[in-house]
């Protein structure tokens, strides 16, 4: 090995002979039991971790609910009392539908607010919110737009129902020391298989949500290691997905005669991230957003919900239990996002074990003609841990466990697939391909002759992944042609050490690596909020290298900005230009960026200038 005059390296005459794609291999790191519990772990995680005591400090001698009845509490002789249902007209929109005076009143909404005036002065001595399963006497039905004219549905087909549960930023190793009660539960109870090889599709909510409910790549996909061509996003402005209700897999099971409910505990889903409107048209017969935006935008709610002792994810299961047993007799289907459980502390789903556990335990007679889809959407990015050996790995290998309806149980093709599934690379494109798969042929064979199937055949899309009920070969199989850009594969290629003193190199990469972060400010419209970002020359500049089967060089960059030390992985090309369209965070950036932008999916590059003023 040498340098030329151009700081390049290059390989002597011997070398360039032997065959370069021996520096061509991929690998993956998995992280056996003693690992998950190792030093990162310990050093970042409180593993002993208990919620603070609350003490519960809320009255109601006003209002009684009970079994959808709405009354005045027998104590209540000085107020009057009315209440007001609030319904979802469309994503991040809700309407107001007037207040009612309170009598004896079965509330025809899911979402309500109640208040109480006093009756002498007027003024309000009580409000609060509540939130029901008001079950429908009649489900509304619509033709089934996502498939091919000439496919139909098995109109004499299953009844099973499918009911997805993602708690935000849980990983798959995450999963196993945080909730082992509910983990034995869905391995003993529910025979449920635990897939351990699950990929991302990108870093955070939004692209992976895109991924798991709509068969979309939100970016480009590149491999400059191997020279194949860039697969394009599926949309230059995301939002533009929400123009496509036909492709979003609870409009699909809607469309199919499914009753469906949709819960998140944050005022925009998942797909409604970075400002984008949402869908114009309603996907779902029941919907917690109404609550969660009136609680969130209105302190009293907000208090009062507190003074219960009440979090997120207690609301969200319980309205999940209440719709499972209100329409035991109809096909359901669901998906709960739980994003304030752990999304800002890793250390809070210790303590909610024990609810997921009572939850899965006392339902599961109402499940067991269900689809269960029980996991994470990526792993853990706003905490210390994320930026340790492990933590990069988990941020990249959500949770995901799948059981089938106990009937289904002894079915051994099934059964013989998914668990052979379990260890192999998989990603949510194939979730989805699962969930299209339960909708449409494999209920139209009674979930027999699961062989590869081709979907695009009969919807109108091209499907991206792969049915974890059928045989995956995944020797076929790798980030590239899964759809998932190198950056956030968990199989990594292995790079070597750059050993020689290359200074010229060093300096060429220091500069662009500083350039390009710039510009991901500069060309996302951060200017104003966001602080331009130079090397801290104070850190390691870690340089690896591989060659490409050009036999050019691409290089790995681990390096750190200022202000905030914030710390980057990225890769570049020999010529200096960034290999891939995005760069990986490596620590957290919640504090330093979320005090200025909580929206831009670019805000991973963002220390907010105003920190710099205070």
């Amino acid at each position: 090995m040498y340098i030329d005059t151009n700081h390049r390296i290059l390989f002597s005459k011997k070398r360039t002979q032997d065959p370069y794609w021996n520096y061509f291999k991929e690998d993956i790191y998995i992280p056996n039991e003693l690992e998950i519990w190792g030093e990162d772990v310990y050093n970042t995680i409180d593993l002993k971790y208990t919620e603070p005591v609350c003490k519960y400090n809320y009255t109601n001698e006003y209002v009684i609910f009970e079994k959808g009845n709405l009354t005045l509490h027998p104590l209540n002789k000085n107020s009057n009392c009315k209440y007001q249902c609030s319904i979802k007209v469309r994503d991040s929109k809700i309407k107001l539908l007037g207040w009612i005076n309170i009598q004896n009143e079965s509330p025809d909404c899911d979402t309500f607010e109640v208040k109480c005036e006093n009756k002498s002065n007027y003024q309000v001595v009580f409000e609060d919110l509540f939130i029901q399963i008001k079950k429908l006497d009649k489900i509304p039905q619509r033709k089934a737009t996502f498939l091919k004219s000439n496919y139909t549905l098995n109109a004499d087909g299953h009844n099973y129902s499918v009911h997805i549960i993602i708690i935000d930023s849980l990983s798959s190793s995450h999963l196993v020391r945080g909730l082992p009660k509910t983990r034995d539960i869905l391995l003993e109870k529910y025979k449920a298989v635990e897939l351990k090889q699950v990929n991302v599709v990108g870093e955070n909510s939004f692209p992976n949500a895109m991924g798991l409910f709509m068969n979309r790549q939100s970016f480009a996909v590149d491999d400059k290691l191997q020279n194949r061509p860039s697969i394009p996003g599926d949309y230059s402005n995301a939002c533009k997905a929400q123009k496509e209700l036909s492709f979003f897999m609870p409009n699909q099971y809607l469309e199919s005669g499914y009753v469906t409910m949709s819960s998140d505990d944050w005022p925009e889903s998942a797909i409604c991230y970075d400002n984008c409107r949402g869908f114009d048209d309603l996907y779902e017969h029941h919907s917690s957003e109404p609550f969660v935006r009136l609680k969130d935008t209105n302190k009293v709610y907000k208090d009062s919900f507190d003074q219960k002792c009440k979090k997120s994810h207690h609301f969200q299961l319980n309205y999940l239990e209440e719709f499972i047993n209100k329409y035991q007799n109809r096909k359901r289907f669901s998906y709960t996002w739980s994003d304030d459980l752990i999304h800002d502390s890793i250390n809070n789903i210790f303590a909610a074990d024990v609810d997921y556990a009572k939850f899965f335990t006392d339902n599961q007679k109402a499940l067991e003609n269900s689809f269960i889809f029980f996991g994470g959407d990526h792993g853990h990015r706003m905490s210390t841990f994320g930026g340790t050996t492990l933590g990069q790995y988990e941020k990249l290998n959500p949770a995901l466990f799948v059981a089938v309806p106990k009937k289904l149980r002894e079915n051994k093709e099934l059964m013989k697939n998914l668990k052979d599934n379990s260890m192999k690379h998989v990603s949510h494109f194939d979730t989805y391909a699962t969930l299209l798969d339960i909708n449409t042929e494999a209920d139209r064979t009674n979930f027999k002759n699961l062989a590869t199937f081709n979907f695009s055949t009969i919807v109108k899309d091209t499907i991206k992944g792969l049915s974890l009920f059928r045989p995956i070969d995944d020797k076929k199989r790798d980030c590239y042609t899964m759809r998932i850009t190198g950056i956030y594969c968990l199989y990594q290629h292995l790079f070597q050490d750059l050993t020689v003193n290359v200074t010229g190199i060093t300096k060429e990469l220091k500069s662009a690596f500083v350039k390009e972060l710039n510009l991901k400010i500069q060309n996302n419209n951060l200017t104003e909020k966001c602080s331009e970002m130079t090397l801290n020359e104070e850190k390691p500049f870690k340089i690896k290298f591989i060659i490409n089967t050009n036999k050019t060089f691409v290089y790995n960059i681990v390096g750190f900005t200022l202000p905030g030390n914030a710390n980057y992985r990225g890769y570049f090309n020999e010529d200096m230009s960034l290999s891939e369209s995005d760069f990986f965070r490596i620590d957290s950036y919640r504090e330093q960026a979320e005090v200025c932008e909580r929206m831009s999916p670019f805000r991973k590059y963002c220390y907010c200038k105003s920190l710099l003023t205070n």
